[in-house]
């Protein structure tokens, strides 16, 4: 990891860190059952797996949550898209646009787009593939790369 992305990642942490875990944050009762919940609080934030926070960021803002819940388990996302195979992967980045990531305060979207800069200079300097969707959804979301 570059340390231009590990300052990207550590300043996440900084900016959201004002959106609290909410333990009565509403999902759908259909499809959010309370073991997926206790998923969500059986770890500090920064040390949540991929495998607890799998089922909320696929339901984040649709099915579970509001945006604020969103916010707050950002960092946490990024920071497993970004160094780890989590299967959200860049389909996350279409959830910033649902929660309208571009009405969000200064801070919160250049850190957001900070990340994203930072995440594809790492990925460029450590693929030896180009992951042309990375690419064009970084780019959608920074106007530049």
């Amino acid at each position: 990891m570059t340390p231009q992305l590990q300052s990207s990642i550590d300043n996440l942490y900084r900016v959201f860190y004002k959106y609290p875990f909410r333990s009565d944050m509403q999902g759908c009762p259909c499809c959010v059952e309370d073991e997926h919940k206790r998923e969500l609080c059986a770890a500090p934030l920064n040390k949540l797996s991929e495998d607890q926070l799998s089922m909320f960021t696929h339901k984040a803002l649709t099915t579970w949550g509001e945006v604020e819940d969103f916010k707050h388990f950002l960092p946490r996302i990024f920071e497993l898209m970004a160094t780890s195979e989590f299967a959200a992967d860049v389909t996350i980045l279409y959830k910033l646009d649902y929660g309208k990531w571009d009405t969000w305060d200064e801070p919160e979207k250049d850190a957001v787009k900070q990340f994203l800069l930072a995440w594809w200079a790492d990925v460029a300097a450590h693929k030896n593939w180009f992951n042309k969707e990375l690419f064009i959804e970084a780019l959608k979301r920074t106007g530049d790369i």
